[in-house]
């Protein structure tokens, strides 16, 4: 992860200024950076959403081939992701310094999109022979903190804007199966989801919680708790990372806050996915 290199001086003025509900940036221990999405900027996808959340900038793009099944999970299809560090974002990314971000953050989005949380029947055409197989593509452009979540929102919303066409399925007397383009061209589908979880990561700074900690607070911070909340504010998925303790009091506070900060995120994407442009959507939360 990323780090910010603070003084011993600067790390006891965060440090107070944390205890006393008051972030270097003005904000309060549970508010979240402004949002900025813009939709469907990469021509050469299904869907994609670049997001920009205080001056963490990612880009999620969709695309995808026709695949065959796996034999365990005939009537369901496949989603994959991939995470390419910018040497551009940090001096940390370049050379192979990116690689190990880029796994946690693939690890958070597949236990976040995993077939428990989404339904990848409906990305079968026959079942047991042929399925779409999705490639979710995320590019790291300036990181500034809290990437777990940028990414999963990022991911999600590009999903939900991705449009594929229709096909159609024949099969001859041989039984060999036919797959081509409905007779409209311009017919398309969309995914599903509305229950996929965002992610939230609760950050531990001296004896206090934040939530979308940016770089000089994540450079302070003991351990971080990522849940993944769905459409109606039920865990879905929590991992811990970092070297830390947590009193076991605070567990149910801490779960509070998460809670309240997924709800927000709901909020959100809901009113960026029915906007009907495709340009910025701007959004203090």
């Amino acid at each position: 992860m990323c780090e910010a290199y603070l003084s011993e001086y600067e790390q006891i003025f965060l440090l107070h200024g944390v205890q006393d509900e008051l972030r270097l940036d003005g904000r309060g221990p549970n508010d979240y950076r402004p949002i900025k999405v813009e939709f469907n900027n990469i021509n050469n996808s299904y869907g994609s959403c670049q997001l920009v959340l205080g001056d963490t900038k990612v880009i999620a793009a969709v695309k995808a081939e026709l695949d065959t099944p796996d034999a365990f999970t005939p009537d369901m299809g496949k989603l994959d992701f991939f995470v390419d560090c910018s040497a551009n974002a940090a001096p940390e990314f370049q050379g192979r310094g990116g690689e190990q971000i880029a796994s946690q953050i693939v690890n958070i989005l597949s236990n976040l999109f995993s077939a428990k949380n989404f339904d990848l029947t409906q990305l079968s055409i026959v079942a047991g022979k042929k399925c779409w197989h999705l490639y979710v593509d995320i590019v790291l452009l300036e990181s500034s903190g809290n990437l777990y979540d940028a990414c999963a929102l990022a991911t999600k919303l590009a999903l939900a804007r991705a449009r594929f066409p229709l096909l159609s399925v024949k099969s001859d007397d041989e039984g060999q199966i036919e797959i081509d383009f409905a007779n409209e061209t311009d017919e398309v589908f969309k995914l599903n989801v509305e229950s996929l979880p965002h992610s939230v990561s609760v950050c531990k700074i001296g004896n206090n919680y934040v939530v979308d900690s940016d770089l000089k607070e994540e450079s302070v911070t003991k351990v971080r708790i990522t849940f993944g909340f769905d459409n109606k504010a039920n865990i879905r998925y929590t991992s811990k990372d970092g070297f830390g303790s947590l009193d076991p009091d605070s567990l149910y506070s801490i779960v509070d806050i998460a809670k309240n900060s997924s709800k927000k995120l709901q909020e959100f994407y809901e009113e960026a996915i029915s906007r009907i442009d495709d340009k910025y959507f701007y959004r203090f939360i």
